[in-house]
This record gives C-alpha cells, structure tokens and sequence, in this order.
C-alpha cells in the first residue's frame, strides 16, 4: 500500500539558477545538496512542509532510456504545482514586485481564490487559497 508521497522532480536547465529562484522568489527552503557519484542531488521544500521534496532535475540525468534531449524538451512545459497560501493577495503582489509573470490574476473558484504564474523556465504553477475555515492543519 502507498502510504504518502515524499518527491517529485522538476526538470532545470541549471541547478543553482533554479535553487536561487525558488528559495528567493517562492521563498522555498533548501533541504539536500549532495554529490552522489556523478549526480549532484539537490531539493527544496515549502517552508511549512518540509517532508515533502521537490528535486531541482539536471537533464543530464532522468528516467531509464530517456534521452537528454527529450528531457530538455520538457523544461518550461512540465505539470505545475499547485501551491497553497493563507493570503493569496499579499503573496501575489510580493511575487509581482519580484518580477513574476502571471498568466491568470485572482479569481474566485469554487474551491477557493486561484492565481497563475509562470516559473523562471515558463512551467505554469497556481497559487491556491482554499475558502474561509478550509485551510488543513
């Protein structure tokens, strides 16, 4: 039985550009950077979940009998995050003076308020804050 799930991966053209952007723009924190024989393993975490992991990806490296270009390919075009916030207002405007693109402004859903941006490599995440005494503990 799956019990949770703990990593998913991104694709970078370059670990550290990558690093930077999400821990200073989305203001994710650093969790692994480790050289494993020829792989540099690097991940981040949200700041309030640090159990789960997103891995900053090389092409160079990825799935067995994937070739680098086809990974390459991917960058800018992979399923985005869907990243939840307590005040969406505040953190989109904070994005926006960092220089994020949004694709979407706030709108209500009705799930809750959403906004769309785009990452430093053009993959497409949502910003989501779930309605009034919904948020998880």
């Amino acid at each position: 039985m799956i019990k949770r799930i703990t990593h998913t991966s991104i694709y970078v053209r370059d670990i550290d550009e990558a690093h930077k952007w999400y821990t200073e723009v989305l203001g994710f924190v650093p969790k692994m950077d480790s050289n494993m024989d020829e792989i540099r393993w690097v991940t981040i975490t949200p700041k309030e979940q640090p159990e789960f992991e997103v891995i900053l990806q090389p092409t160079m490296w990825g799935p067995d009998g994937e070739v680098q270009e086809a990974r390459e390919a991917q960058i800018g075009k992979q399923p985005g995050f869907i990243l939840e916030t307590d005040d969406i207002h505040a953190l989109v405007n904070d994005l926006k003076a960092k220089g994020v693109e949004f694709t979407m402004e706030i709108a209500e859903q009705p799930w809750g308020t959403q906004a769309v941006f785009k990452d430093l490599y053009g993959n497409v995440h949502v910003l989501s804050q779930p309605p009034a005494g919904e948020m998880p503990s």
